[in-house]
């Protein structure tokens, strides 16, 4: 492989990184108005529920697409744990 194929392959990396940081932007902004509907109608920030059927949806996903369970689960648990934190800044 060369040099040149090398740098391609990266260019196209930090193209789907780019698309990564826009998607998970738009996210958050959807989790900051649910955060903002929950105050208003005094909910409680975390849905554990909605917490368990997304994490299976995320491994089902992830098992499909050749990505481990361990993998899957952190990156999942990272994304919930910010939008909690987004969440309860907002019922603050």
């Amino acid at each position: 492989m060369s040099v040149g194929a090398i740098q391609d392959l990266r260019v196209k990396i930090d193209q789907l990184d780019e698309e990564l940081i826009r998607i998970l932007s738009a996210r958050f902004s959807l989790v900051e108005e649910i955060g903002n509907l929950k105050v208003a109608s005094a909910l409680g920030v975390v849905d554990l529920e909605r917490k368990a059927r997304v994490l299976a949806r995320f491994q089902m996903m992830a098992s499909e697409s050749n990505l481990s369970a361990e993998f899957t689960e952190k990156l999942y648990e990272l994304i919930h744990g910010e939008a909690v934190r987004r969440q309860a800044s907002e019922s603050c």
